[in-house]
């Protein structure tokens, strides 16, 4: 029998974890909702995967999608400028790979940031709307080890 995946989400520590079995496979750096939009604690499966996605609602890109709700939360990569992730520019990689982690350390350390709102765009680099932020590569990572009906926990 296979071991089991799981993935848990800690909004204080601004972490994603995933498991096989027992053991840790990943542990990232994330960027939950901010104070208008959080992000739903419980218990969850991954409905759908979707490589390229965009959100109509907030017209952004989320690739390296995990749908997690009907209601539109999702994991998913931060600053993908590009509908075509294969075309992703290296710059645009490289700032999510570093602010997507920095961003995540000063949420830990001073929670009361994910009221405040520094927008580059639509995008809040503080928080989310509600959706759960990857760094690119971690985005990546994830999204080719997860399968569909994977549970995952937001605490």
């Amino acid at each position: 029998m296979k071991p089991k995946k799981k993935i848990v989400i800690d909004i204080a520590k601004q972490r994603l974890r995933a498991y096989l079995g027992e053991g840790e496979a990943f542990d990232f750096s994330c960027v939950t909702g901010d104070a208008e939009h959080p992000t739903p604690k419980g218990k969850f499966k991954i409905l759908q995967k979707e490589r390229v996605r965009r959100s109509r609602k907030y017209d952004s890109q989320m690739n390296y999608a995990l749908q997690l709700t009907t209601t539109g939360i999702f994991i998913h990569e931060s600053y993908n400028y590009s509908e075509t992730p294969s075309q992703q520019s290296f710059l645009a990689k490289a700032i999510s790979d570093t602010t997507t982690p920095s961003v995540s350390r000063l949420r830990a350390w001073f929670p009361n940031l994910g009221s405040r709102e520094v927008k580059v765009g639509n995008i809040n680099l503080l928080g989310s709307h509600g959706c759960i932020r990857l760094a690119h590569s971690d985005a990546v990572k994830l999204f080719e080890w997860v399968e569909v009906g994977v549970g995952v926990e937001i605490k």
